[in-house]
């Protein structure tokens, strides 16, 4: 197929929906952060590649329920923060104490912290899935 057939509104709505917001979350955010080590607001040891991996996640969750809200009424509200909290209550603390200086006296740190982050992601949306096949069956 040739580039030039491609289209946006031919892309699946699940890509737009469930995939998208963490590219478009790790740039909005890499672009942030880039910005605020530029500015020097932010120690030489602190690495924007970290810290955008760790809000990535915590934007598309925002996604998702502004989303939520906007298809299926304030209820959703409640049901989207319940079903994010494996995602919200493990990387917001990580990502405000790296913010403010942790993690960061050896490189390794914020490897660590950045392989925490895609595991809490993925292990978040396999516990879905596997909620989501459960219910199918009924």
């Amino acid at each position: 197929m040739a580039l030039s057939t491609w289209s946006l509104a031919g892309i699946d709505p699940f890509m737009w929906h469930v995939v998208m917001p963490f590219p478009i979350g790790f740039l909005a955010s890499r672009l942030l952060y880039g910005r605020i080590k530029k500015a020097g607001r932010q120690a030489e040891s602190f690495s924007p590649t970290v810290a955008s991996i760790l809000t990535t996640p915590l934007l598309a969750v925002a996604y998702y329920i502004l989303v939520g809200v906007h298809y299926a009424g304030p209820a959703m509200l409640a049901i989207g923060l319940v079903l994010s909290v494996p995602i919200t209550v493990p990387l917001t603390p990580l990502l405000v104490i790296y913010l403010r200086g942790g993690f960061r006296r050896k490189r390794i740190f914020g490897i660590i912290l950045a392989i925490i982050s895609v595991v809490v992601v993925i292990l978040q949306f396999a516990a879905l899935f596997i909620l989501g096949l459960a219910f199918a069956d009924r």
